[in-house]
């Protein structure tokens, strides 16, 4: 069974792919992430770099946009002047990560369930799942209505609809386009123009055609958009209350569970796995693995099991660039071509860019994975996170009959973020009474007394001398 869950009730969303009862891929959004990923901005040319072949363009954020020289198409060469100082719309295909800005690309994309609209594109391609005479099909419609510096990529799912449905979608991706450019014009400042959401959105696209049995949204609104936008997964699309676990934990227990360095499994397998700027390495023990085979044969079993865990680990904890995994050594040379043979059928289903190098002189395992978005352990040393966690407990304790109030003590340095951020957010859904106070002696945010508005209420008062607001 596959399946994946779109939370995205409160501010920090999730897409979780749950295979076999346990998580496959995760996928986490927050508002505070302005440049992500297929985001187009209006884009302002500060400098060219001929040594790096690429402009440098400010986009509005913090660091600058990295446009190599060969993601500008002719047709925009020709649109806009591409001089310092003017404007031009790009898009985002790989996140900023530490120093480096976002890089970006002038090839514009938009796309829905049948159909990727390329503005400045001059090709038509199709899915490899067409077959030839659809694809023929297509083809001559499209030769007929598209512009010369159009393009379009005809997804498998356009066998669903007729020539007249794909011409109004056509229409549609043009009229969101020219909404893009008339933006550009009117704004003339360096700004986001269009966003398009990680959840559900881009998640759903990427595992579009990845036989997954069910979709399930805990949000009214994102489940009509997506049955509207996907019509040929509808039948696959739930509404259902936001679970209080997945796989059998929480939210905040599967995020701790994946930022630790540890992963202990019951076959006596562990991984230790080193996040750094440069490289993430993987090392393997077997210290309590038992089995009765030979040693060799043994090692080369224990590595199997390894291999699986790794792989399942950089998919959910997103490890991207450059991954090395350092194997329990082994001599037979049969061995290590089944293991690599055995990650690249397990990247296979990975919708992200994996290449699997083979074993370096010093017996390591070299990887590459397309670094898209932000990883698990740079999302989790952000200094937001405590109200992320802190908007779930609250709900978690909305949804318990039993709890009438809570008090919180909020450290000094959180308690205007709490007041002017995250208080109106919380509002929205909140039916509980929410007392806090300021305690410059708690770690962040620490939940002090839960229960009936009377047990709160009854501590309020033994403590006159605590200015304490409520909600």
């Amino acid at each position: 069974m596959k399946e994946i869950y779109f939370l995205t009730k409160l501010t920090e969303k999730f897409g979780i792919l749950v295979e076999n009862g346990d998580i496959s891929d995760l996928f986490i959004e927050r508002p505070s992430k302005v440049e992500k990923l297929d985001s187009i901005f209006a884009g302002k040319i500060r400098n060219k770099d001929t040594s790096l072949q690429a402009f440098f363009v400010d986009i509005g954020t913090d660091k600058p946009g990295f446009l190599p020289f060969n993601n500008i198409p002719d047709a925009v060469k020709e649109t806009y002047p591409l001089t310092d100082g003017s404007y031009l719309p790009v898009q985002i295909w790989k996140e900023a990560y530490q120093d480096k800005g976002p890089r970006l690309t002038a090839n514009i994309t938009l796309s829905n369930s049948a159909l990727v609209y390329k503005p400045f594109g001059e090709s038509i391609s199709f899915s490899k799942r067409l077959n030839q005479e659809h694809a023929e099909n297509w083809k001559a419609m499209f030769e007929k209505v598209l512009e010369d510096t159009e393009g379009v990529i005809v997804r498998s799912d356009a066998t669903l609809y007729s020539e007249d449905d794909m011409q109004n979608m056509l229409h549609q991706l043009r009229q969101q386009w020219e909404k893009i450019v008339d933006s550009i014009t009117k704004i003339k400042r360096a700004s986001m123009i269009y966003e398009r959401p990680l959840v559900p959105d881009q998640m759903l696209n990427r595992y579009l055609h990845q036989s997954v049995d069910r979709f399930l949204f805990d949000d009214y609104d994102d489940y009509q958009r997506m049955t509207q936008h996907f019509p040929s997964l509808s039948e696959a699309m739930e509404l259902v209350k936001t679970p209080s676990q997945i796989a059998g934990a929480s939210i905040d227990e599967w995020l701790n569970r994946l930022s630790t360095k540890e992963v202990t499994k019951k076959s006596g397998v562990a991984l230790t796995i080193e996040v750094t700027e440069a490289l993430t390495v993987i090392d393997v023990d077997t210290s309590t693995f038992r089995t009765n085979q030979p040693k060799d044969i043994a090692v080369f079993q224990a590595n199997k099991k390894a291999a699986t865990y790794a792989a399942q680990e950089i998919r959910r904890r997103n490890l991207s660039g450059i991954i090395l995994i350092d194997f329990l050594k082994m001599t037979n040379q049969k061995h290590r071509v089944a293991i690599i043979q055995q990650m690249e059928e397990l990247f296979q289903q990975d919708v992200i860019q994996t290449k699997i190098y083979g074993f370096t002189r010093l017996g390591l395992l070299e990887i590459t994975r397309k670094r898209e978005r932000m990883g698990l352990y740079s999302l989790m040393q952000e200094q937001d996170g405590t109200f992320y966690r802190l908007e779930r407990e609250l709900y978690e304790y909305n949804k318990k009959t039993s709890v009438e109030a809570v008090l919180l003590k909020i450290h000094t340095d959180l308690y205007k973020a709490w007041e002017t951020t995250w208080l109106p957010r919380i509002k929205a859904w909140n039916r509980m009474t929410i007392y806090y106070v300021k305690d410059s002696s708690v770690t962040n945010v620490e939940f002090y007394r839960v229960g009936s508005e009377e047990l709160v209420k009854e501590w309020i008062v033994n403590h006159p001398e605590l200015i304490i607001d409520k909600v």
